[in-house]
């Protein structure tokens, strides 16, 4: 508010930060970006030379009449036109894609093979939201409709579910295609970790023919 008010707003460099582990990055970037501008615009809707001058002539009761009076304006309304002539969803709510993950960083590559879009994540299976005990494929033909293609890699060395969700976990994968093979790389969390986060290895672990194995799942409704 201060800023536009100052009428310097093109003289300041704005920095945005959102950091919580608990909380997709994505997500808190896009929230946080989104309503950072609909603070700005709240800002450049308040007519400040209005207020200034009131202040100036000290007529501070009307100024205080017509501050507590702006917070009711529909600013709201002035922002719904903003999207629907920028083709945005109007709330966060209505753009969330859902991705099947659990607490956990990932990456998606395009696929010319398969013609998807492919995705090594940490699949929820309800023990807790942040395990990482279990690592799936995941794919997209639109980047919007996501599904779990199959289960690539489960901890079964410990058998009591919450203990192997605490203490063991495939995170951080990093993948790539060779001919008909995915190989990917992850950070382990295994043996003698103290916690999920851990790294106690980096293994590398191979899907052959995977385009087969995306091929029989997307087909599998045409049986």
């Amino acid at each position: 508010m201060k800023i536009v008010a100052s009428g310097r707003i093109d003289d300041v460099f704005i920095a945005l930060d959102y950091f919580d582990a608990s909380i997709n990055r994505i997500a808190a970037w896009t929230t946080g970006l989104r309503n950072f501008r609909k603070a700005l615009l709240i800002a450049m809707l308040t007519p400040h030379a209005c207020l200034q001058d009131l202040q100036n002539a000290g007529e501070l009761t009307e100024l205080l009449v017509l501050q507590e009076e702006l917070k009711g304006y529909p600013w709201g309304a002035v922002y719904e036109e903003y999207c629907r002539r920028t083709n945005t969803p109007v709330r966060e709510c209505e753009g969330i894609i859902h991705f099947p993950s659990a607490q956990s960083k990932f990456m998606i590559k395009y696929d010319e093979k398969t013609k998807t879009y492919l995705s090594l994540t940490s699949l929820p299976t309800g023990i807790w939201f942040c395990q990482r005990n279990v690592l799936g494929l995941a794919i997209s033909q639109d980047l919007i409709h996501w599904e779990t293609a199959d289960v690539l890699i489960s901890d079964r060395e410990i058998l009591i579910d919450m203990v192997s969700a605490y203490s063991h976990s495939f995170q951080y994968v990093d993948f790539d295609f060779d001919g008909n093979k995915l190989r990917f790389i992850v950070r382990e969390a295994a043996d003698n970790a103290c916690t999920y986060h851990d790294g106690t290895h980096i293994t590398m672990y191979t899907v052959f023919d995977y385009p087969d194995l995306i091929k029989r799942y997307l087909n599998k409704d045409k049986k």
